[in-house]
């Protein structure tokens, strides 16, 4: 069963592939992730998102700040909201999160990213805190995007009706989220090195957050995101023959 299924995104007629796959990505990763508890997977994740925008300069490039929520926090999957449709929204504590998140398409429309920023701003709730926070597959930021989202007259519109907020736009890559799992998958591991035989309870949950973990980092691998792997896997002679294929073609 599949998250994305559930809320009509897959269909077999074949139209809108792209969308279909990304909304599959988004459903298969942030779907397990929130049955974990909070501090083990959705916070870390959300940490390595990078602020891109702000009333402040001194702050561009700050990660996101995701505190410790008193309660389990709200995990919701495509709402229609006044303007757009974000991807995953997420409420814990005073924090309001908007998710919009890209795989194979761009944005939906120059002013996708401010459309959800206005509904950001005009959500009701008790939030003090509101984040968009833009997942992508590049592996650097995508300046081009944002920027050309919010010099839309829809932003400067929000930005009149709210001058209590300031601009928070983060970025979040794909590339970070198999990172993190990746090295919260070795520490689990260390943890249960660790346990005594007593400790059985503890050992078999900690297996099966690793298990779910694993099954996430797989997924973003087979997608390809993951970091550089060296050449372990090649000979000497198979490295000393790659670079000179490529000097020879640079010299000529």
């Amino acid at each position: 069963m599949t998250i994305a299924e559930i809320h009509g995104k897959i269909s077999g007629s074949g139209s809108n592939l792209s969308d279909r796959l990304e909304d599959l990505l988004t459903s298969d990763v942030f779907g397990p992730l929130r049955y974990l508890p909070f501090a083990e997977g959705l916070q870390l994740i959300l940490r390595e998102a990078r602020l891109y925008s702000s009333d402040c300069d001194e702050r561009l490039g700050e990660r996101l700040i995701v505190g410790d929520p008193e309660n389990a926090p709200v995990v919701c999957f495509w709402p229609k909201l006044q303007n757009s449709e974000p991807d995953v929204v997420i409420g814990y504590g005073n924090h309001l999160l908007l998710v919009e998140a890209k795989y194979l398409s761009g944005k939906s429309g120059e002013s996708q990213l401010a459309r959800e920023f206005s509904d950001l701003m005009t959500c009701r709730g008790p939030f003090s805190e509101r984040s968009l926070v833009y997942l992508t597959a590049h592996r650097e930021m995508p300046k081009g995007d944002i920027e050309n989202s919010y010099i839309e007259n829809s932003y400067n519109a929000v930005r009149e009706r709210h001058p209590e907020y300031a601009q928070n736009t983060y970025w979040l890559s794909w590339f970070d989220i198999h990172r993190v799992i990746e090295n919260e998958i070795q520490q689990i591991e260390d943890e249960i090195k660790r346990m005594t035989k007593n400790q059985t309870s503890e050992k078999i949950s900690k297996k099966c957050k690793k298990l779910i973990l694993e099954d996430i980092k797989s997924l973003l691998y087979k997608k390809g995101f993951r970091g550089f792997e060296g050449f372990s896997g090649l000979k000497l002679q198979e490295v000393e023959e790659i670079s000179e294929r490529i000097f020879y073609q640079r010299s000529t």
